[in-house]
């Protein structure tokens, strides 16, 4: 089964991905810690002691000093921000972590690693379109593929299991499937 990470991202390009990890909220206390609002995939190995994070928009970047799990939100410090004025200056910002898509395992993508490639049928040794969207339904993500050529057909949704989808290939940007008969016809 492949495992698909939906993420917020600002920006791809080469094989490296910007991502929105948190939104600063208000301040906590009066010592310059604030509270965060997660948009990350895995809080556990992005939020810890000594992470750097680019401010989204700014050349600013931010060293976490500290960090806490209070219910269900974060509450963070940071390397220079240490009163409730510095804070609240950082309030809405957004803390980003470059992220390079080949580092994951084998069978794990970011939707937005997906979307684009070119699809390639198996059978037929022939490109069919390429990825236009990822949906995620409760009993397995589906590929959007915008269909090319002649068929009068916009896209099809793919189920991405490997019994369809047999190979991705983020480098060389295609991926393979080995479509069910009449799948094609379904197209919408």
């Amino acid at each position: 089964m492949f495992m698909l990470k939906f993420v917020h991202q600002i920006r791809l390009e080469h094989n490296n991905l910007l991502l929105n990890v948190a939104k600063i909220g208000g301040s906590v206390g009066v010592k310059g810690a604030v509270r965060l609002s997660l948009t990350t995939d895995s809080p556990s190995t992005r939020l810890v002691k000594g992470a750097v994070f680019e401010v989204e928009g700014s050349k600013k970047s931010l060293e976490v000093a500290n960090i806490r799990r209070q219910g269900m939100s974060y509450i963070a410090c940071f390397e220079g921000v240490d009163t409730r004025n510095l804070a609240d200056e950082l309030r809405g910002s957004v803390l980003q972590v470059d992220v390079d898509l080949s580092e994951n395992g084998n069978d794990e993508f970011y939707y937005v690693a997906l979307v684009g490639l070119e699809v390639r049928e198996i059978a037929t040794n022939s490109v069919i379109g390429s990825v236009k969207s990822v949906v995620n339904y409760p009993a397995q993500d589906l590929l959007e593929v915008a269909l090319s050529g002649s068929n009068k057909k916009n896209s099809v949704l793919i189920p991405f299991v490997k019994q369809i989808v047999c190979t991705v290939n983020l480098q060389e940007k295609y991926l393979e499937v080995d479509l069910p008969d009449g799948l094609l016809d379904e197209a919408y």
